[in-house]
């Protein structure tokens, strides 16, 4: 009969996204109460949780549940905008903005992935949903959260050309922009 294991318990590397997307989850039920946005948050949650954990991991944001999460977002927001249609049409518009100002962006300057582009536009459209300061606020934590992981990133490299994901970043500053009203 073999001996339990003593020591600290090492978490699954999926159990990580779906404690964060349980949070998110949470968060948004407390924040938002019982609304479609609420459930939007939720459907939403968690590929982009999933997606934000595997690009801290692997430098690499899985297109497929990038997807899923833009469908998810389009769905949930037109189905919201039933009772409150001007959200909805805010809300793709911001998705739709994020989408091109990103991709021209990366395009020009090679800074970030097309892969983040697509991670950002379901964000996008759940800050837009709620408001222009939202998205704004959201462009403004980017950087102020990215900024130490990118640090670190270029001291364990010793270049200045590291690279470090920004997938995670971009969730964190949504759930921060959300959370602060």
């Amino acid at each position: 009969m073999a001996s339990p294991q003593v020591g600290p318990m090492v978490p699954r590397p999926w159990s990580v996204p779906a404690i964060a997307a349980v949070a998110v989850c949470a968060g948004a039920a407390a924040k938002f109460g019982t609304s479609l946005f609420t459930v939007v948050c939720m459907v939403v949650a968690i590929p982009v949780t999933v997606a934000a954990w595997t690009d801290l991991r692997t430098k690499t944001l899985p297109l497929p549940l990038a997807a899923i999460a833009i469908t998810g977002a389009v769905v949930g927001t037109v189905i919201a905008g039933v009772v409150d249609p001007g959200s909805s049409v805010r809300g793709l518009l911001a998705g739709v903005a994020a989408f091109l100002v990103l991709s021209l962006v990366g395009a020009l300057t090679q800074v970030y992935a097309f892969g983040d582009v697509l991670l950002v536009t379901p964000l996008a459209i759940l800050l837009g949903y709620q408001g222009w300061e939202f998205l704004g606020r959201a462009a403004v934590f980017v950087p102020v959260v990215a900024l130490p992981a990118a640090l670190i990133a270029i001291v364990r490299a010793r270049s200045w050309k590291a690279s470090a994901p920004l997938g995670p970043w971009l969730l964190v500053s949504a759930v921060i922009a959300l959370a602060t009203v």
